[in-house]
């Protein structure tokens, strides 16, 4: 697996496997393939956080994470579209849940491991709202329109408290000056207690 950034349709990928058997893998400008989530208006719950000055690089990022934990594990793919306006405030949008049925996520890292979906539940909505808040708390925001609609969960190793940590790394990653090229840049960028 390589260690550094590829290209890939002229889209920035950068993964990593690490010793512990953490895998993660960073996309920008696109989403993976048969990963987005349809959704309407009345099926999304949002957040404004007012007072958002912030820097922004990208419009697109994509993060997918596997932490083995023992005999458990974690498991989550979160991805965004930033699109900067001309207010003080970040409008972030999260589907609860998606109007079409569910459908397998192909070639996840926890493939093996779990069933992996795409979509959402509404406890994992609320535990990326969750994350761009806390985010809020600690750094100026963009501001703008932040709208959550890549996504897939597994039935064991994804919970709230994954999507809320992914949701803060899509948050850093779009304000990112620069993608993370090693390895323990990249390991920043997701480090939920162990």
């Amino acid at each position: 697996m390589p260690d550094t950034p590829r290209y890939s349709g002229g889209h920035k990928v950068v993964e990593i496997a690490h010793p512990s058997g953490r895998r993660i893998r960073i996309l920008e400008g696109e989403f993976p393939e048969h990963s987005t989530v349809l959704f309407s208006a009345e099926d999304t719950v949002e957040l404004v956080v007012p007072k958002c000055r912030g820097p922004f690089f990208r419009d697109r990022v994509v993060i997918e994470v596997l932490v083995p934990q023992g005999a458990k594990f974690m498991y989550s793919l979160l991805g965004a579209d930033f699109v900067k306006g001309d207010q003080d405030a970040l409008h972030v949008v999260a589907p609860e849940r998606s109007p079409t049925a569910a459908f397998p996520y192909l070639g996840s890292f926890a493939e093996s491991l779990d069933e992996v979906m795409v979509g959402t539940t509404p406890e994992l909505a609320a535990g990326i709202l969750r994350g761009v808040h806390d985010m809020s708390r600690s750094a100026s925001l963009p501001s703008g329109r932040l709208v959550f609609r890549c996504m897939a969960h597994g039935a064991v190793g994804s919970s709230a408290f994954v999507f809320s940590e992914l949701a803060k790394s899509v948050c850093r990653l779009i304000q990112a000056e620069e993608l993370p090229s090693s390895k323990e840049e990249i390991l920043r960028y997701f480090h939920p207690a162990d």
